[in-house]
């Protein structure tokens, strides 16, 4: 099994369930892949560490479109923003090109750009 999980509102809300969830899975042979707005760096390794989330690889959304040429700007608190309709269709683009199965989020928002094979699990709890 390939997962991904979204960091924001899905495994940062609920670190234990995902925690015990992604070391399953990985202990048996599968694959976690965190998909996120975040930038992939030690310091967000380490947050993941901290809450217990065994992974294959952190996906961020800014650090792939950045990779592929998306103007990606900064605002005053040094949040990342790039056009809503790249943003929002990444994740999905994402969770085909390292052939995910399912894919865990909290947005709605994002459901309508999952075609393919990758299912799309909305949590709202």
């Amino acid at each position: 099994m390939r997962l991904g999980l979204d960091y924001h509102g899905v495994i940062d809300k609920y670190p234990e369930l995902f925690g015990t969830l992604s070391r399953i899975i990985t202990a048996s042979g599968g694959q976690v892949y965190i998909i996120t707005g975040h930038r992939a760096t030690p310091e967000f390794a380490l947050s993941l560490e901290q809450l217990g989330i065994e992974y294959t690889e952190v996906l961020s959304v800014v650090d792939f479109n950045q990779r592929h040429g998306v103007e990606v700007r900064y605002d005053e608190k040094g949040d990342p923003w790039i056009d809503e309709e790249v943003w929002n269709a990444t994740k999905a683009h994402l969770c085909e090109l390292y052939s995910i199965d399912t894919h865990v989020d909290d947005s709605e928002v994002y459901g309508k750009y999952f075609k393919g094979k990758t299912k799309y699990l909305l949590i709202k709890i």
